[in-house]
């Protein structure tokens, strides 16, 4: 154990970064595309992937996917999908996030499997195939979240909100669609129409 705290800026203690300093790192700077840096999402999220609250998730096909059908931006020769505008940037936050994008979710509760050992992918298993877009969460305004992969969601837990039944001590799954309708005193069906799959 170390009796006292040595401060290298002080010279103390010998500087070494990462050890006793904070860590260094090069950054190249590309100045004249800072801009389109700024107005475009990638390209490292593409093969690095996503994640938070310690899960990942790959999102190659829906980068690809984005660039082709969505709007993009192309600069040294290569395309990105857009963030230029703010409806670019909401969309490309609804269509990468893991509680508005059934599969993203699908892909991160698979990868927490693995790491738990637990069965996971059930949660999300019927959700699999929504997408949300910032033209549908419009027709309804807010609506909180879809779908889940954070366990601090809805109340303590994921988006389908598990609930033991009484009668017979089995669990059951409530559609996240159900408690959104419920709580936003919102008709199911309309509800619905607007997380279809695919929009």
């Amino acid at each position: 154990m170390q009796p006292a705290i040595r401060d290298w800026i002080n010279g103390e203690v010998e500087a070494i970064p990462g050890k006793t300093m904070p860590a260094l790192k090069i950054v190249t700077r590309d100045y004249k595309n800072l801009y389109n840096q700024f107005i475009s999402f990638g390209p490292l999220v593409r093969a690095n992937g996503l994640g938070a609250h310690g899960t990942s998730y790959n999102i190659e096909d829906f980068y690809d996917e984005a660039i082709e059908n969505g709007p993009r931006v192309t600069w040294d020769g290569k395309s990105y999908p857009s963030l230029a505008d703010d409806v670019h940037a909401c969309n490309a936050v609804l269509r990468f996030a893991t509680v508005t994008n059934g599969e993203l979710a699908h892909r991160s509760y698979k990868r927490m499997e693995e790491k738990v050992g637990l069965p996971l992918t059930h949660l999300v298993a019927k959700d699999r195939n929504v997408r949300v877009s910032y033209a549908g969460l419009q027709t309804l305004g807010d609506v909180g979240e879809v779908l889940g992969v954070h366990p601090g969601l809805r109340g303590g837990g994921d988006a389908r909100n598990e609930r033991q039944s009484e009668e017979d001590g089995e669990s059951e799954s409530i559609h996240p669609l159900h408690l959104i309708a419920k709580e936003r005193g919102v008709n199911e069906e309309r509800l619905a129409a607007v997380f279809r799959p695919g929009t």
